[in-house]
């Protein structure tokens, strides 16, 4: 496993070539790869993103899920391009998260992408071929801010004040 802070590096591009990479799957990298990466593979490189792409692209989709009170979400096994989370896809699964929390979310989510990669892998060896996104679909999950855990405990008390 490969968790380089630079992508261009000479190191980074000497070990990746020298491995022969077939195919290189990226989870929750957070980064964008740079073009000589996504086509050094011979496969190409796949992303398992915990959402149903094209919604919630970006670095929060488990928790902007949960925030907006989805009762579903699901796992994209995704060919990577140069944009944010905008490559074709390869499988999607749905996975329900109804009154779960961000870690029972991200568990069941981790479980099932476990479940299914290796099938993946080998339905792309065998020619399986990536579907576009509908980006007209598209929504961003944003990355989650410090600010956004802070709480107003006065705005809080004064909100029930009045619903009572």
């Amino acid at each position: 496993m490969l968790q380089p802070d630079d992508l261009n590096s000479k190191d980074l591009v000497d070990k990746i070539k020298d491995f022969g990479v077939d195919i290189l799957v990226v989870v929750a990298y957070g980064k964008l790869l740079p073009t000589w990466l996504l086509n050094t593979p011979k496969f190409g490189c796949l992303n398992v993103h915990f959402s149903k792409l094209p919604k919630y692209r970006g670095a929060a989709p488990i928790q902007r899920a949960i925030e907006n009170g989805e009762k579903e979400t699901g796992i994209s096994f995704m060919k990577l391009t140069e944009g944010l989370d905008e490559g074709p896809i390869y499988k999607n699964i749905v996975v329900n998260i109804e009154n779960k929390d961000y870690y029972e979310a991200e568990s069941l989510l981790l479980k099932e992408s476990l479940n299914n990669i290796c099938d993946v892998i080998k339905d792309i060896r065998s020619g399986l071929k990536p579907e576009s996104q509908d980006h007209s679909n598209a929504t961003v999950a944003e990355k989650i801010h410090k600010s956004e855990g802070l709480i107003d405990w006065a705005t809080i008390v004064m909100k029930l004040k009045i619903s009572f």
